[in-house]
C-alpha cells in the first residue's frame, strides 16, 4: 500500500521520512487555499507546530507553502484513508477537500481537538461532514467501530453514509 503524508514543518517532515521509510513524504500544508500559510512551530522540538496561532506556546513562525486537496488530487491518486492530526485546523483541510471526498469517500480518522463550545453546539468539523454525508464513529480499543453518539474528543473515524 502507498503512503503518501505531508508535514508543513521542515523538521517534521524529516522525522517523519526517518521514521517511516517507503512512504512518500512531502514539505507541504493542507488546508483551504492554495499559496502560502504561517506555521506556529514548536521551539523545542515539541511535535507541535499548527497553522493556528495560539495552540503552543514558545513557538516560532514560519511560512510554508499550502494547497489544498482538491487540487492535489488532480495529479496524483486520491486517497482511500486518511489520518488528519493539525492541531485544531482539521476544518481547513476539510474545506480544501470537499470535491475530492464527494467524489472519492475516503475513510477519514481524524483527531478532534477540544473546542471551546457549548454541549448545545456542533463544532465546524463535524457539521461540515455530515453535509458531505459522513457520519462519526468512535474508536474503540479492539478496533471496532460504533456510532458516535454524541460530541467527543480524539481519534475519531469518519465514513460516508451508505445512500447519501
Amino acid at each position: 500500500a502507498l503512503c503518501r503524508t505531508f508535514h508543513a514543518s521542515p523538521e517534521l517532515r524529516e522525522r517523519l521520512r526517518n521514521n517511516a521509510p517507503g512512504a512518500i513524504v512531502s514539505q507541504l500544508a493542507i488546508g483551504d487555499s492554495i499559496g502560502s500559510i504561517i506555521l506556529y512551530q514548536g521551539r523545542h522540538k515539541s511535535g507541535i507546530s499548527s497553522v493556528v496561532k495560539g495552540v503552543a506556546d514558545d513557538v516560532e513562525a514560519i511560512e510554508v507553502k499550502m494547497t489544498t486537496l482538491d487540487e492535489y488530487v488532480k495529479n496524483h491518486p486520491a486517497p482511500t484513508v486518511m489520518k488528519v492530526d493539525i492541531e485544531t485546523a482539521e476544518p481547513l483541510v476539510i474545506a480544501g477537500a470537499k470535491n475530492m471526498l464527494a467524489m472519492h469517500h475516503p475513510v477519514l480518522v481524524i483527531e478532534v481537538s477540544d473546542q471551546p463550545l457549548s454541549q448545545e453546539q456542533e463544532p465546524p468539523l463535524f457539521s461540515a461532514l455530515k453535509k458531505l454525508g459522513y457520519a462519526a464513529y468512535e474508536i474503540a480499543n479492539d478496533g471496532s467501530l460504533s456510532v458516535l453518539s454524541e460530541v467527543a474528543y480524539g481519534n475519531i473515524c469518519f465514513k460516508k453514509q451508505i445512500g447519501f
